[in-house]
């Protein structure tokens, strides 16, 4: 019965199936996930600690060493635009930058991290329910 089909016939019964496969598999890829687990995500559980207008000091909570954060997890700390900052701590800690990079750091020994953004945005790391000083100067850069 099929050894009779013309050829071109059967291009167009492979060229649907194709369709059909590449159809289901975009299908397979779009679906979302439940909206519960989408904002599951996006939750913030440390807060951030930011520098209001005329202030240029802030205590900072150290997060426990052993945790892997998100981005979205919060506790960052976002210094204004132009400002050069220095932290001051009595421990030793590890700063992570918001673009991955993170150096350990002893306390009083003096210390490069590279290229810095404009407004630094950084976690700081370190026995938990310890703090370290950030002190901030403005309109540096």
């Amino acid at each position: 019965m099929f050894e009779k089909a013309p050829k071109w016939a059967w291009g167009l019964v492979i060229g649907i199936a194709t369709v059909f496969f590449m159809v289901g598999v975009w299908w397979i890829k779009s679906e979302k996930p439940p909206a519960e687990a989408r904002v599951a995500v996006a939750t913030q559980i440390y807060p951030n600690y930011t520098f209001e207008e005329g202030v240029n000091q802030i205590r900072v909570p150290l997060i426990s060493v052993g945790q892997q954060l998100t981005r979205e997890a919060g506790g960052w700390v976002i210094t204004p635009a132009g400002s050069a900052y220095r932290n001051d701590y009595e421990i030793p800690i590890t700063i992570e930058y918001i673009d991955g990079r993170k150096f350990y750091r002893e306390p009083n020994k003096p210390a490069w991290d590279g290229v810095i953004p404009a407004n630094s945005i950084f976690r700081l790391y370190g026995k938990e329910g310890e703090y370290a000083t950030v002190t901030i100067k403005r309109g540096v850069y």
